[in-house]
C-alpha cells in the first residue's frame, strides 16, 4: 500500500505534541502541581514515558503502512489515557477552577489532555484499520 503524506505528518505531530507538550506543561519537570494531580501518571518518570511514546509515534511516521498494528497499540495507549482522564474528571473536575487559579497552564492541561488523547486515539485507530493486512 502507498504511504499518504498527511498520515506521516500527523504521526510526527502526535510525537511533537507529546514531547514538547510535556516539556511545556511540566515546566521542564518542575511543575509540582501537575505531579500531584495524578501522581501515578504524571510523576516525572511518567512524564518521561509519555515523551517516549511521542518518540515511538515519530519513529512509525514513515512505516505505519508496513506495521499498522503498532498504530493499534498506540490506540490502546491513547484510550488508556482517555480513561484515566475520565476517571480524574469524574472525581475532580469541580476543582478545575482552583487549579486554574493556582496555575493556568496546569489547569489548561487538565482540561484538554483527555480530548487530545481521544483525537489521536481515533487517528491511530483509523491508521490501524485502514492499513491492516487480512
Amino acid at each position: 500500500m502507498k504511504k499518504e503524506k498527511w498520515i506521516s505528518n500527523i504521526f510526527i505531530l502526535g510525537g511533537v505534541v507529546n514531547i514538547v507538550g510535556i516539556l511545556v506543561f511540566s515546566k521542564l519537570f518542575t511543575n509540582v502541581l501537575l505531579n500531584q494531580i495524578e501522581p501515578g501518571v504524571f510523576s516525572n518518570e511518567g512524564l518521561v514515558l509519555i515523551m517516549v511514546w511521542g518518540l515511538a509515534y515519530i519513529s512509525l511516521a514513515n512505516y505505519y503502512h508496513q506495521a499498522p498494528w503498532v498504530a493499534g497499540v498506540f490506540t490502546v495507549e491513547k484510550f488508556v489515557y482517555v480513561g484515566i482522564w475520565v476517571r480524574w474528571a469524574t472525581k475532580y473536575f469541580s476543582t478545575l477552577e482552583e487549579i486554574f487559579a493556582e496555575d493556568w497552564l496546569t489547569g489548561f492541561f487538565c482540561a484538554v489532555y483527555g480530548a487530545n488523547d481521544f483525537l489521536f486515539g481515533v487517528f491511530f485507530l483509523y491508521v490501524c484499520w485502514r492499513f491492516r493486512k487480512p
